[in-house]
């Protein structure tokens, strides 16, 4: 006997499903079901094979098809063909036991519920794939279509090659099969399970197994406070009798869960169905993990902590990916060892704890104060408990007076050691070396700058070491370096500057001179270099500067003038501008600037726009004199509108009775064209102002009222020059 897969790894195909653990429903009561079973675990043919299991086959004596025990090499998802066929029909090579509950008379089936041995999918009687006679499946009834529970048990014998079906207890078929070389060419590994079908009649059909298919394992390990399942083959109607029957909770089940203490043998006594009894007995090795760590570890930060496990697993594996008894860590944490031996395992954990290094919250590493302080230095800390300072002191506060390095060591209470260190400078307070008096002009600022320091205060907000003054007033200043600061001040006089007030551009004819009077005010003037005391001459393109200069403070300003050359005008047209019809034309004059334009017309400004044809001037002028410019505007084509009917009437009433384009301007390479509705020429013309009065080709008759196309094409010389035009569109003859 060997042992097969678990149910859970089981495959149902087609319609079937697990219907409850270990029952597969292989057909619904459904007409034109098929479905399969397959075990995940292939079997050896070179081993005897011994299964058995219940079955049943619907409650309708007029039901269908059956089922078919398999054993294939197409694979856990082979599916054959329903109705007769069982779904054994369609793959090869095979061997099947049928269960057949229709009389398929084609097939050479009895009228009785029957079942025979086949090879390759087949399941006809009549062919040559039978390895069996057929005979009726139960030894006590020609009906097993009766709503009740059946056994079925499938032997194999490697050895002697025969294959033995067993129903209801009763021996049906023996028969002595070559497998491996008949059907599987040799080979002997191959799956197992169940197909069935139904077609025009139907009837549900169920196969059940037990859990664990065949046996027990002659030997199991487990660990120490874990449960083990344990399970053997049998159908529902067996019974089983456990030993030792303390050890379990209902030792009169197929599959029990046991939990010893110490390692011990189990046996099963299992009488199925058919009355015979079957001893299995297995060794149950019970293994327990020892292992042993301390609770917790600490030490001072900064340094590391061994941890080690002792115990007697295999091996040992811990939560930082390390193996073995022991490892070194710095890091605080709950760590963990798992010692294994086997499957078994037993986890222990530690707490990892680092005392803290005694530290001093916002600690310096230099001090400076100014000459004539002293400093006060903190050193106090949360978890320190003694201070030793360099200098011999030993409390948290030390007072210093002179520059040097100073160090402490600090000690908490669990014994952990931290020093820190300081320099500490003593600075002269800076000097500013500002003026006390600063004079000036109001128009020139006055700089003033201190000395060099770190950093630079002013009372009027600035903080660079110069500033430009252009204020009278007092300006203080804070100067600081290395945290000393000194306060300085300067006094600002800054006087008004002279106030010019006289032109700043003129425009001057060419070839003409201009003299100017100086302004009133008393300052003292100077012009191209030289004092001048009332007038200046100016001519010409140029800037003129000029200087007043207040005696009494010494304060100069200056003014310029530019003098800017206006020649005669100069103004001019185009010769000749064309008008649209309703419309008009933009005449632009092109001219010099600072002119004065006024139109024969009467306009003023540079730009009219003219509506009518006829001759214009312009005259520009300015205070050097006039020009004047001529133009001549004329009438002028700018489009060609065209008129096009969509209808006419040619019914012979003396309206509407000509279809003809309006073009309202003379035209060259004129052509007018109707088409019908098939793209036949019907009316042609050269000639601009002809029109179609309706007649067909060659003027045989006149078309039927429908719509034509026309095509329209000339030429015509506009103001752009000579265009081309190219219109079509379509007209209906009205009748």
């Amino acid at each position: 006997m060997i042992s097969i897969v678990s149910l859970g790894q089981s495959n149902p195909v087609g319609d079937s499903y697990e219907a409850a653990p270990g029952c597969y429903v292989v057909t619904s009561d459904v007409l034109w079901e098929l479905g399969a079973v397959w075990f995940n675990e292939s079997i050896d043919l070179n081993d005897p094979i011994d299964i058995s299991l219940t079955m049943t086959f619907g409650d309708n004596d007029a039901g269908a098809d059956g089922m078919v025990f398999v054993f294939q090499q197409v694979g856990i998802n082979a599916l054959g063909f329903d109705g007769g066929g069982m779904g054994f029909e369609g793959f090869a090579p095979s061997f099947g036991v049928e269960l057949d509950t229709w009389q398929n008379i084609d097939f050479g089936d009895p009228f009785e519920d029957h079942m025979a041995m086949f090879k390759n999918g087949s399941t006809n009687h009549n062919a040559g794939s039978t390895l069996s006679p057929v005979v009726q499946a139960s030894a006590t009834s020609a009906n097993i279509e009766d709503g009740g529970v059946h056994t079925f048990q499938f032997i194999w014998d490697p050895v002697e090659m025969k294959a033995e079906v067993y129903f209801d207890c009763e021996l049906r078929l023996s028969e002595t099969i070559d497998l491996q070389g008949e059907i599987f060419t040799g080979s002997s590994e191959v799956w197992w399970g169940f197909t069935g079908a139904t077609g025009g009649a139907s009837n549900e059909q169920t196969v059940c197994i037990s859990e664990f298919a065949l046996g027990l394992e002659p030997e199991y390990q487990m660990c120490l406070g874990d449960d083990l399942e344990l399970g053997v083959v049998g159908g529902s109607a067996g019974t089983y009798s456990w030993e030792p029957a303390l050890e379990v909770i209902d030792p009169t089940t197929p599959v029990v869960i046991v939990s010893p203490d110490e390692s011990m043998n189990f046996t099963v006594t299992y009488t199925d169905i058919c009355g015979e009894e079957t001893s299995l007995e297995t060794w149950v090795e019970v293994v327990e993990v020892e292992l042993s760590l301390e609770e917790e570890m600490w030490a001072c930060a900064g340094e590391t902590i061994t941890i080690e496990a002792t115990g007697n697993a295999d091996e040992y594996d811990w939560s930082t990916n390390e193996s073995g008894t022991t490892i070194d860590v710095q890091n605080e944490g709950v760590y963990t060892v798992t010692g294994s031996t086997g499957e078994c395992e037993v986890t222990e954990s530690i707490d990892i704890g680092f005392w803290p290094l005694p530290e001093i919250v916002g600690w310096e590493e230099t001090h400076m104060a100014c000459e004539g302080t002293s400093i006060t230095i903190d050193a106090s800390s949360a978890n320190a408990e003694v201070y030793s300072w360099s200098n011999g002191d030993s409390e948290a506060f030390v007072e210093i007076l002179d520059g040097q390095i100073l160090e402490v060591e600090l000690v908490s209470v669990e014994g952990c050691f931290n020093s820190y260190s300081t320099a500490i400078t003593f600075s002269p307070y800076p000097e500013a070396n500002l003026p006390e008096l600063v004079e000036g002009c109001e128009n020139s600022p006055e700089q003033i700058t201190a000395a060099i320091a770190d950093t630079w205060t002013w009372e009027m907000g600035a903080d660079t070491q110069s500033i430009s003054v252009s204020e009278s007033g007092t300006y203080v200043l804070i100067l600081e370096s290395n945290g000393c600061e000194t306060t300085d001040s300067t006094e600002v006089i800054l006087y008004p500057t002279p106030v010019i007030d006289w032109i700043e551009s003129l425009w001057i004819c060419e070839d003409s001179t201009l003299y100017l009077e100086l302004p009133a005010e008393p300052f003292e003037y100077y012009w191209l270099g030289d004092v001048v005391e009332d007038s200046v001459a100016v001519f010409g393109e140029a800037i003129w500067s000029l200087t007043a200069l207040d005696t009494l403070t010494g304060c100069q300003s200056g003014t310029t003038l530019e003098t800017m050359l206006l020649f005669s005008p100069e103004v001019d047209l185009q010769p000749f501008a064309a008008i649209c019809e309703d419309s008009f034309v933009e005449v632009d004059v092109i001219a010099s600037d600072s002119l004065d334009f006024t139109w024969s017309h009467g306009e003023q400004g540079p730009t009219v726009e003219l509506t009518l044809a006829g001759d214009y001037y312009v005259v520009g002028e300015n205070v050097c004199g006039t020009d004047t410019a001529h133009i001549e505007v004329f009438d002028a084509f700018c489009d060609c509108p065209t008129y096009v009917p969509n209808a006419f009437s040619p019914d012979q009433d003396g309206r509407n009775e000509v279809f003809v384009p309006i073009v309202e301007c003379d035209v060259l390479q004129y052509r007018f064209a109707i088409y019908n509705r098939w793209g036949h020429l019907i009316f042609e013309s050269y000639t601009q102002g002809q029109g179609w009065n309706g007649a067909g080709p060659e003027n045989t008759h006149f078309v039927v009222s429908d719509i034509y196309v026309w095509q329209l094409t000339y030429e015509v010389e506009l103001l752009d020059g000579w265009n081309q035009f190219n219109e079509t569109g379509t007209v209906y003859i009205l009748r």
